[in-house]
């Protein structure tokens, strides 16, 4: 089978996730990778790309900005980029194609018009089935495309796609991806539970963004520090990722007399966020939805810590209490409620919360593994290429 991807900035190090997924598709598939780069061709992960620049046209489109601006049309328009996209797509003759994000595949599709009805889907995976449900002109042009009989919408959560119908949007199928995570690579490894903590050591891994809610473990950090020093625990915070709010929470941590107990590591590897979770007591992602209604989908740093065995303390954001399971390592609280966050960090440092990290490992492995992955999405392709039924049975059957 033949699969081109389609993905705005492959190299971007937000897109690790995406990556990792063409990675895994491309170990029984052909896969081509179209990107907007000035290098024509390049690899990365040993899957080929073509790059193909998109020069924004103050003149050319100014009338589609303003449309945006107005709410009116949310779409763009580039006849070299479009020439050049569709002699790509025509040479390599896929026999689908998938597009990262909805607002890309809108940009992708503003620029070719499949008429050969080539089986698009569109995997959706945060902002693009959050933020960007606040515009109008998004939502309509998404209900007019859902009606074409090739479309076939991916969702990366329960809640992602609960929350599209709410807003009018109705896929032709309920298709549920969860992102997934190298359950060999992270590997069950938990702390002793038993031993004496002197020193409790938190982890958030993330980039140093608004919906990553990285100020409100600042906050909970310095509730549960000070409740903690009378049994001599000391607590330490830190944060693994780069973004435009590392001066700011750097000032916040200051103001909050806590700077001393926060480390910011910047970007880390793969490699070296497995060898943190080694280390570290407990995982922070306190996802926040934003003030323009940004959310995430399911964050991959829960399902890491949870896979090695450590516990995670998360808020009930967008999907992430489908990773949630009874008498597991996920504690979960409400979106900016800082003082229940607080606590429970002070519970899991003092041992009052009882878990088995051995049952939400399990969970991950079953329904967030890259083999659960690979099968799943393996799946939705075939149904839609026209497998014959005795074959689609045998993939029911083995998913």
């Amino acid at each position: 089978m033949k699969v081109l991807f389609f993905v705005r900035d492959i190299r971007a190090s937000s897109v690790t996730f995406i990556r990792r997924q063409i990675q895994l598709i491309s170990e029984e598939n052909e896969v081509l990778v179209v990107t907007i780069d000035h290098e024509p061709e390049f690899s990365i992960n040993s899957f080929s790309c073509v790059g193909i620049p998109f020069q924004d046209s103050f003149w050319t489109n100014k009338p589609f900005r303003r449309l945006k601006e107005w709410d009116v049309f949310f779409g763009s328009f580039n006849p070299p980029f479009g020439k050049r996209l569709r002699a790509v797509v025509n040479d390599f003759e896929p026999d689908l194609i998938h597009c990262q994000f909805g607002t890309d595949a809108l940009f992708f599709l503003d620029h070719f018009t499949n008429a050969k009805e080539i089986p698009v889907f569109i995997q959706f995976r945060g902002y693009d089935a959050s933020l960007m449900y606040s515009k109008e002109s998004y939502k309509r042009r998404l209900r007019a495309l859902f009606k074409t009989s090739w479309i076939h919408p991916i969702y990366v959560s329960n809640d992602q796609y609960n929350r599209t119908l709410e807003q009018g949007i109705f896929p032709d199928k309920k298709r549920i991806l969860y992102s997934c995570t190298d359950v060999d690579f992270f590997d069950f490894n938990p702390k002793n539970i038993g031993e004496e903590i002197k020193t409790f050591q938190l982890l958030q891994v993330g980039r140093l963004v608004e919906v990553k809610g990285h100020r409100f473990s600042l906050q909970a950090i310095q509730i549960a520090s000070e409740f903690l020093d009378k049994y001599d625990i000391k607590i330490e915070l830190l944060l693994a990722g780069e973004g435009p709010l590392f001066l700011d929470l750097k000032e916040e941590a200051n103001q909050l007399g806590i700077s001393e107990k926060v480390s910011f590591l910047g970007g880390v590897t793969p490699q070296e966020i497995r060898e943190i979770l080694s280390k570290a007591d407990c995982l922070l992602h306190p996802s926040t939805t934003t003030k323009d209604g940004g959310m995430e989908g399911i964050p991959n740093a829960i399902m890491e810590a949870l896979a090695v065995g450590m516990p995670a303390v998360a808020t009930r954001h967008s999907g992430i209490a489908e990773l949630w399971c009874e008498n597991g390592g996920l504690f979960l609280f409400e979106e900016r409620e800082i003082k229940n966050y607080a606590q429970i960090i002070i519970d899991l440092a003092l041992k009052n919360l009882k878990f088995d990290p051995r049952i939400s490992r399990n969970h991950i492995v079953k329904n967030f593994s890259t083999d659960q992955h690979r099968t799943q999405l393996s799946k939705f392709y075939h149904n839609e290429l026209g497998v014959p039924s005795t074959q689609k049975a045998e993939l029911a059957h083995e998913s």
